[in-house]
């Protein structure tokens, strides 16, 4: 965990990044820029949490920018610290993440493996699947020419969607 004032700091640019992200008011390189000046600063002072954090909210943000090999870097580097720290649901959601990275570079074999394993992890944990991580397994899978297997995906998906 962040302790004094820089570690403080660094979570605030965080934050900023994420609102900047979020409601995007800003140029998205406004968020990157607070993003990539918190990493250093949060990996020196040990805080993995607010770590795993900025490197999941910079993959949104390199993704909405199309710079897809970006984006997967920092969804895995994310997906390391959330092993770190033991965020099993984190790691559900990085693998979502990591999925769609996959398929905007027509990788659907890996965007389904993805998918398929934050879908795994938050059944073990009790959890509801992620609608977005259905989809994507749709996506996947209708690209790999299973449309059956994509519709159940797509309908599956759907009834998440609607709870």
């Amino acid at each position: 965990m962040a302790t004094g004032d820089e570690g403080l700091a660094a979570r605030c640019l965080v934050s900023l990044g994420i609102l900047h992200y979020v409601f995007c008011d800003y140029p998205l390189t406004l968020a990157l820029d607070l993003l990539m000046q918190a990493e250093p600063v949060l990996a020196r002072v040990k805080d993995w949490e607010f770590l795993a954090e900025c490197s999941r909210v910079s993959s949104w943000v390199h993704y909405e920018m199309g710079q897809y090999d970006l984006a997967y870097a920092c969804a895995a580097s994310a997906l390391e610290e959330c092993n770190r720290i033991g965020d099993a649901q984190g790691c559900a959601n990085l693998h979502n993440e990591i999925g769609k990275t996959r398929s905007a570079h027509r990788d659907f074999e890996g965007s389904f493996r993805s998918h398929l394993c934050s879908l795994e992890i938050r059944k073990s944990l009790g959890l509801p699947p992620i609608p977005g991580a259905l989809r994507g397994m749709g996506l996947a899978w209708a690209k790999l020419g299973k449309v059956e297997d994509a519709r159940q995906a797509f309908e599956d998906s759907l009834q998440q969607f609607a709870r």
